[in-house]
């Protein structure tokens, strides 16, 4: 997953398309770490899914984890 701060509609077809939209605390999300900045490619999706968290955090102890999602309604 990652967040687009800006419309990346463009992507949509390569199925980054939107599932949320940050309601409140928009400002947390400028204090995620990016282990891998100015690198488009970032960690690499397949190493990741194999390895999960085991694989990650030897190589990028600094990267940001979602630890716990709340879905909420939106009315």
């Amino acid at each position: 997953m990652f967040i687009n701060t800006v419309d990346n509609a463009r992507l949509d077809v390569d199925g980054f398309a939107p599932f949320a939209r940050v309601l409140s605390g928009a400002g947390t999300v400028l204090h995620i770490v990016n282990p891998t900045p100015g690198d488009s490619n970032g960690i690499s999706q397949p190493l990741y899914t194999r390895g999960g968290n085991a694989w990650l955090l030897p190589k990028y102890p600094n990267a940001s984890l979602i630890t716990r999602a709340t879905l909420v309604e939106q009315r």
